[in-house]
């Protein structure tokens, strides 16, 4: 008898038969092995589920990372290239194609750059650094953004700092 049948005739009783003992289960016995087969049963879904968002969470990093080195390698080049006879504005329209290509990938990932000046003061999306008077704008209007706000999936990943009216200076 192996230590697991020990195990088992001292949980239960044994009913004696020509050919020998027969453990005889009783429902108490059937429930805990049920319960004992569904938590491990749960274990093993909880450690798959975690590997598998690991995973995930692993695939969208490397998406994003690519995309991003892209960019970056574009970059490099722009700034190591012998610029001999190049205007300034060449050199600089060629970095704001780079600039185009960094937002893009951020923007295919869902990152929205949010609206800022001219619009009410809203404290879940700006942070007001600032109050000046202005002639132009009503009190509590955004009048000028000092670093933009993003949301990402709905959510604010990043505040807008803004200044805001405070209306008709006296």
């Amino acid at each position: 008898m192996s230590d697991q049948d020990n195990d088992m005739t001292e949980e239960t009783e044994t009913v004696e038969s020509a050919t020998g003992e027969i453990p005889v289960t009783t429902p108490a016995d059937d429930w805990k092995d049920q319960y004992l087969r569904l938590a491990a049963e749960f274990d093993n879904f909880r450690k798959r589920t975690a590997r598998e968002y690991g995973d995930l969470v692993r695939n969208a990093e490397r998406a994003l990372i690519g995309d991003l080195t892209e960019a970056y390698d574009d970059l490099v080049r722009a700034l190591s290239a012998d610029h001999k006879g190049e205007s300034v504005e060449q050199f600089a329209q060629g970095v704001e194609q780079i600039k185009a290509k960094f937002w893009r990938s951020l923007e295919k990932r869902g990152l929205e750059r949010l609206d800022t000046v001219g619009g009410k003061f809203d404290p879940e999306e700006h942070e007001a650094l600032a109050r000046m008077p202005s002639d132009d704008h009503k009190e509590g209007i955004v009048v000028q953004e000092i670093a933009p706000g993003y949301k990402l999936g709905g959510k604010i990943l990043r505040h807008a700092k803004v200044v805001v009216s405070a209306g008709k200076s006296e």
